[in-house]
Parts: structure tokens; C-alpha cells; sequence
């Protein structure tokens, strides 16, 4: 760094230059003027005029980069410093870091902002080769120059200075207040310190001197003073005590007040809560309505069944009547006609009939189906054993249910096409032990579906499906 003075030599480091700078400041009120200029590159030796300004620190030279970017961007710079009070005395120039960034043409009005922190502008270049006009500062008056001596009106320049000024210093005034009371509060607890430790001392004294006197005769002692000395001696350390126990106190109960706040405010919160989730009661709502369906559904089918068993012992009680007169019929042509004599009372046509209607009711139990009403049954039905009242099967033994057959019972009743049901029939009869089982149990394989199927068979939309199974049945000889 290159450097020129005109009253004392100055070191070439910037640090040095610094140092030295800090002790002229220390004589001169801390009070510099300063010339920013830039260098094109670090090569050239040419220099361009940017701004003066007046009323600078030592801190505005140490920090240049702050301001100089903000107020003419960035580049090479240098300032010449001039002494704040003599302007005539030249201590020297000092390089800054290089600033990065494009350099651009200087803006007073960043000089006039609140946020600035550099100098007061005195003057500055308004294009890239001209100085501007010079507005004198206060502190840097120059004679027989116009306005030294308050004949002109101070320009816009020299009130922007002054209200840059005006805010530095109002800035440093209250950052000096804040120090202050900080100051004086460290005082503060010093004193008390101190206080509390020459109490402390007085009561370790008057504590020593207690035991000199209890280790005297008893003849010596002197119980009023000593009483009286000890009280005294305890009664700013009870006072502290008793402070500190009263703000303890205050504190507890204030603790104590924010804990039941806290607690009303939970139990009003939890009082506005319902006992039980608006989901759960939903979900148990739903319950209670499948509930209340499917018991009326049980109920419907209770009540059919219930109907069913009735006709079907009504059909057959008509269907023994019928056959019991249609064999008491048989039985007298029969005597009849073994003796030769032609019986004036019977009725041919009545014998016929009953044992028409005999047959058809046979027909029909044979085809698994329960006659109507009207309807005669005699005999007792294939593969029921004797002994059975009519249209009853017989009590199937306490055997599992395989679910191969259950998958096929649901095909049927989805009413699968025939042939592949016989072909799954037949796989699960020849593989399924449990299968084989059941319809051991039952009998035969008929009887089976006809347990499982009861209700799915007395349906007449099925009739016509049952028809064709039953045919395939017959046909696979099952």
C-alpha cells in the first residue's frame, strides 16, 4: 500500500497504517477527511474522483467497504485522508479490499437513507469525469471560499450530510445510553455484593467473638449485651431470609394458580367430550340394525317352515285317508269278485280315482316333492325307513358338513350349468373323505341335497333348473 504524509512517516502495511491512523485520531478529536477515488484495474496507475466526505472516523476508514459498495458499487479504490480540522494536513492513503461486483456512478441519495453508515458527503462526481458541486460541511469550512462565512444558503448536499449526521450520532447516542445502564447495573450489583459480604465479615466477626465469650468463666459474661449484639448481627441476614422466603412464597402460589387454571381448562374440554366416539356409535348402531334385521328374516323363516310342516301334514293325512279307502275299496272288489256276486255298494269310479291319486302322490314323493293340498300319498317314500310318519326323513347322524359339497350346494343355488356341476359332483365324491362321509350319513347323495336345498327347492322360480339337474343326476347314474 503506497502512501504519502506531510508531518510523519507512516508504515507501509495496511495494519500499520492503520495503527498509525488510530494514533492520529487519538489527537485530532478522531476527525478525517476523506477522498474516495477508483483505479481502473490493478495495473493502472490512473485514478477517477468518486466523492469527498467530511466529519469521517477512523472507523469509517478501517470499514470503507461497508459504504463504498453500496454507495458507487464495486472495484478498486483508494482514500486519501486529510486531517478533519486542518484540511491542508494530508496523513496519507489507504487501498481497501477490492469490492466485488460492477462499478457504477456514485448515488447521493444513499447518503441521505437511515441505513447509511458511512461518512457526510461533501461533494461528489456527477458523470464519470466531472466533480460535482461542492457543499461545504460545518466541520470542514474552508476560507474566502463562497459560504464560509454563512453568506450562502447551505446546498441540499450540506443538509444531507447533516441529517446523515444527525442519525449517526443519535445511533451512538443511544448505543452510549445502553452501555451506560449496563454500567450501572453491574455498579448496582457490586454494591450489593458488597454489602452482602461486609455483612457477612460483621456476622463472622460478632460469631468469633460469641465463642471468646462462651469460653470465658460464667462470672464474665454478660448475657444483655451478648443477646443484644447477636440480634443485631442476625437481623439483616433474617430480613434477607425472610424477603427470600416471602418471594419464594409468592412464587409457589403463583405456580400453584397457573397449575388449577390449567387443570379447569382440561376437565372443561373433557366435559365437552362425548363419553364415547361418535364412530363407535355409529358402528354400534349399524350392529343393532343388522341385528334387528336378521332377526326378523329368522323369524319369516321360523314362520315359513312352520307353514310348510303344517300343509305338508295336512297333505298327508288326506293321502292316508285316501289310500286307507282306496285299499278298503280294493280289498271289498276283491272279496267281491272271489265270491261272483256284484256288490250293489261299490264305486268303481271312486276306486280308480283314490288310486289314481295314490300314484301321483307316490310319483311325486319319488320326485322329491311334497303333494298339495287334495293331493293323496300312500306309500311311504323311497329310501325312507318303515316306521316314519310320511314326507319325514329320518335324523341324520351328527357328521361335518365338507365344504366341498357347501361349494357345490352354492353353485347350485347360482344355478350353474348341470354338467358341470355332475363333473365337480363326481371329483369330489372319488377325493373328498369328508365328502364321502356325509353322504354316507344321509343315505345317498339325493338326500344330501335334499337336506341342503330344502328351501332353495320348495321356491318355484327353480323348478325348471331342478328338473334339468335332476335329469343329469339320472343320466350320471349318481
Amino acid at each position: 500500500m503506497a502512501h504519502e504524509s506531510s508531518n510523519a512517516s507512516i508504515p507501509a502495511s495496511y495494519q500499520d497504517t492503520l495503527d498509525a491512523l488510530a494514533r492520529v485520531a487519538d489527537g485530532n478529536g478522531n476527525s478525517f477527511k476523506l477522498k474516495l477515488v477508483r483505479r481502473a484495474n490493478a495495473a493502472s496507475t490512473t485514478t477517477q474522483h468518486i466523492a469527498t466526505f467530511g466529519d469521517a472516523s477512523w472507523q469509517h476508514i478501517s470499514d470503507a467497504e461497508s459504504w463504498i459498495a453500496p454507495f458507487c458499487g464495486g472495484g478498486l479504490y483508494i482514500l486519501q485522508v486529510y486531517d478533519g480540522k486542518d484540511a491542508k494536513k494530508y496523513h496519507g492513503q489507504v487501498t481497501p479490499s477490492e469490492i466485488t461486483g460492477a462499478p457504477r456512478p456514485p448515488n447521493p441519495g444513499m447518503t441521505r437513507s437511515a441505513s447509511w453508515l458511512g461518512p457526510v458527503l461533501i461533494s461528489c462526481a456527477t458523470d464519470g469525469n466531472a466533480v460535482g458541486a461542492t457543499a461545504l460541511s460545518p466541520f470542514t469550512s474552508l476560507a474566502g471560499e463562497p459560504g464560509a462565512h454563512g453568506t450562502s444558503p447551505r446546498t441540499t448536499a450540506e443538509l444531507a450530510g447533516l441529517s446523515s449526521l444527525f442519525q449517526h450520532e443519535r445511533a451512538e447516542l443511544g448505543r452510549k445510553e445502553t452501555e451506560l445502564r449496563e454500567r450501572e447495573q453491574r455498579m448496582e450489583l457490586e454494591r450489593i455484593r458488597a454489602e452482602a459480604d461486609a455483612r457477612a465479615k460483621a456476622l463472622e466477626t460478632r460469631l468469633s467473638e460469641l465463642r471468646e465469650t462462651l469460653a470465658k468463666p460464667a462470672s464474665a459474661l454478660d448475657l444483655p449485651s451478648l443477646i443484644t449484639g447477636v440480634l443485631t448481627a442476625a437481623t439483616p441476614i433474617i430480613g434477607a431470609f425472610l424477603a427470600s422466603s416471602a418471594e419464594d412464597r409468592k412464587a409457589q402460589v403463583e405456580l400453584e394458580r397457573a397449575r388449577q387454571e390449567r387443570e379447569r381448562e382440561e376437565r372443561v374440554a373433557a366435559s365437552k367430550r362425548p363419553l364415547i366416539d361418535p364412530q363407535i356409535l355409529e358402528i354400534m348402531d349399524r350392529q343393532a340394525k343388522r341385528a334387528e334385521e336378521q332377526s326378523t328374516q329368522f323369524s319369516m323363516f321360523l314362520k315359513a317352515q312352520a307353514e310348510a310342516g303344517r300343509a305338508n301334514m295336512e297333505s298327508q293325512s288326506v293321502a292316508q285317508r285316501t289310500m286307507l279307502q282306496t285299499i278298503a275299496d280294493v280289498a271289498q272288489l276283491q272279496l267281491k269278485t272271489t265270491s261272483g256276486d256284484d256288490s250293489p255298494g261299490i264305486d268303481w269310479g271312486k276306486v280308480i280315482s283314490g288310486v289314481a291319486a295314490g300314484l301321483g302322490a307316490l310319483a311325486q314323493q319319488a320326485r322329491g316333492q311334497s303333494p298339495g293340498p287334495g293331493q293323496a300319498t300312500g306309500a311311504t317314500p323311497l329310501g325312507q325307513p318303515a316306521g316314519l310318519p310320511a314326507g319325514q326323513s329320518p335324523a341324520a347322524p351328527d357328521v361335518p358338513e365338507s365344504e366341498a359339497l357347501t361349494k357345490i350346494e352354492d353353485r347350485v343355488r347360482r344355478k350353474e350349468p348341470p354338467t358341470e356341476i355332475i363333473v365337480e359332483l363326481k371329483k369330489v365324491l372319488a377325493e373328498d373323505q369328508a365328502a364321502q362321509a356325509e353322504v354316507k350319513a344321509m343315505g345317498s347323495v339325493l338326500e344330501v341335497f335334499e337336506d341342503r336345498l330344502g328351501d332353495f327347492a320348495e321356491d318355484k322360480a327353480n323348478s325348471k333348473y331342478l328338473d334339468a339337474l335332476a335329469e343329469a343326476f339320472a343320466e350320471a347314474k349318481l
